[in-house]
């Protein structure tokens, strides 16, 4: 988001930039990149501007006073995003009363102002306290921690996300994938059917179909009592002939 801010004086950049450097060199501390300069977030919100229109802004500013801006430093802390910070406190100036008047549209920083020193991602997060600790020992802040911003600077630098890489196209003239391991696929097996019993009924032919066999009875054995029994038929003698096979 693009936003109007104030610039330290070269002396206190260069005891931040010192802070940044000792704790970079001994802890998971990272610096941001080189050439940015330690700066005060002040308006937010200017993308709904041309760089003339704030250019005008900060010109009036420049006008209706021309002593800088002044102020003090607070503390150390570390933001919910996991980075390093020194929250500061501005003076009264009508130079920025007269800007912010100028750029209604913008969006003034309504929480406590700041310094950002650097990122504390590396550091873990049960520890960071400790870090913003020992920084507020190594570089304490006094009643005479004060500071001078003779400068005011719009930054319009947004940082761009990483591309996506897309996928490649396929190469039709490619050749043809062959997996270096062979893979056997083994042939569903069809089941046999039941073999035929060896022994066979002879029947024959004109034979009527046998009847079904009578099923499964309780029959009277006695006085021990009941028991299963297969019930058959009496088989009927055939009537007396006087074949050659007749019984005599």
């Amino acid at each position: 988001m693009p936003y109007l801010c104030a610039l330290f004086d070269d002396a206190t950049q260069a005891v931040i930039a010192e802070a940044a450097d000792r704790f970079a060199a001994s802890s998971p501390f990272k610096k941001d990149a080189k050439g940015s300069s330690f700066h005060i977030p002040l308006i937010g919100g200017l993308h709904v501007y041309t760089r003339e229109e704030i250019s005008a802004a900060v010109e009036a500013g420049s006008q209706a006073a021309n002593q800088p801006i002044e102020g003090h430093f607070v503390r150390w802390e570390a933001s919910a995003r996991g980075r390093l910070r020194i929250v500061v406190a501005l003076d009264n100036h009508d130079g920025l009363v007269r800007v912010s008047s100028c750029l209604p549209r913008g969006k003034e920083w309504r929480d406590e102002l700041f310094v950002d020193v650097g990122s504390l991602a590396g550091v873990d997060e049960s520890d960071r306290a400790a870090f913003v600790e020992a920084a507020a020992t190594a570089f304490p802040i006094t009643e005479s921690s004060k500071f001078v911003c003779p400068s005011l600077d719009y930054v319009d630098s947004i940082p761009k996300k990483a591309p996506v890489p897309r996928p490649k196209p396929l190469n039709p003239n490619a050749a043809v994938f062959r997996p270096s391991v062979k893979i056997k696929l083994q042939k569903p097996t069809k089941k046999k059917p039941p073999a035929a019993s060896a022994h066979r009924k002879w029947v024959r032919p004109g034979a009527p179909a046998a009847k079904a066999a009578a099923p499964m009875e309780w029959a009277e054995t006695g006085p021990t009592g009941r028991q299963p029994a297969i019930r058959k038929k009496q088989l009927q003698r055939p009537a007396a002939s006087n074949g050659p096979l007749a019984r005599r």
